[in-house]
């Protein structure tokens, strides 16, 4: 169980080497109460795949592989909707709001 007051658990990745460390699977552990989010060392849609299989983690964050464009959210989604995980739906675009709107 979490401490009381804590909402979820990020598991940075250790070594920015694109790939996930296999230590994670420690930490999630699924008697958490809380959400586990696995963060970072990923550099393909496999590595995605493989680190929502982690036991216990719910949640997946990545940011250098969409901001230098190696991986689109889209198919990231896409490969983890084909391998059986369950992913939010993608939301369009923000669209801005006028005044009075």
């Amino acid at each position: 169980a979490a401490p009381s007051g804590v909402d979820y658990l990020v598991l940075p990745e250790a070594d920015d080497q694109n790939s996930l460390i296999d230590s994670l699977g420690v930490f999630a552990d699924e008697s958490l109460s809380v959400p586990v989010i696995a963060s970072g060392g990923v550099g393909t849609v496999a590595h995605f795949v493989e680190g929502a299989r982690i036991p216990g983690v719910t949640g997946l964050l990545a940011a250098s592989v969409f901001h230098f464009g190696e991986l689109s959210v889209a198919e990231v989604k896409e490969a983890l909707t084909e391998a059986g995980v369950s992913v939010r739906p993608p939301s369009g675009p923000v669209q801005a709001q006028t005044a009075g709107a």
